[in-house]
């Protein structure tokens, strides 16, 4: 029984058990605001928030596994959630239907470059990003720029 349930989760991308996987966020939860590194997640449902704009919040996945990072937003309906891709410094549009706004953030949570509007078949790098935040571009909010500071933050530490 044990062995299938690990054939499972392994076939669906899952790591170990849904309750090691628990314990493992409770463990690593992190309240500094900062990006989570590879491995961890925020404890919650994570949003991102512009430390300077209160307004500037929007809901967000996180990839952390490879998996993940590859799919990133390939089979993703659109809509207003960001993805966060960690560990990540080179993204590409292969396969995507539509456009996306794409920003790469390095360890402090800075922005240090940012696209928008980038088509299907293109590849973006940036060798001193941590981490690349993407979504769709037909999304009615504002995208970032260079020099914002950006921080991940808890559905429960966010004001409604």
């Amino acid at each position: 029984m044990e062995r299938e349930k690990k054939a499972r989760c392994a076939a669906l991308g899952c790591i170990g058990d849904v309750q090691g996987r628990k314990e493992r966020l409770k463990r690593e939860e992190r309240s500094d605001g900062a990006l989570p590194s590879e491995g961890q997640r925020p404890a919650g449902k994570p949003r991102l928030a512009d430390e300077l704009c209160d307004s500037a919040r929007a809901p967000l996945a996180i990839a952390s596994g490879a998996t993940a990072r590859l799919r990133g937003l390939l089979l993703s309906r659109p809509n207003d959630e960001m993805l966060l891709l960690v560990p990540c410094s080179d993204v590409h549009t292969v396969g995507m239907r539509r456009r996306l706004d794409i920003a790469f953030v390095d360890v402090a949570g800075r922005v240090i470059e940012a696209h928008r509007d980038v088509g299907p078949m293109r590849r973006l790098r940036n060798r001193s990003a941590a981490a690349v935040l993407e979504r769709f571009s037909s999304c009615s909010s504002p995208w970032f720029s260079e020099g914002d500071r950006l921080g991940v933050v808890r559905i429960g530490e966010v004001e409604a």
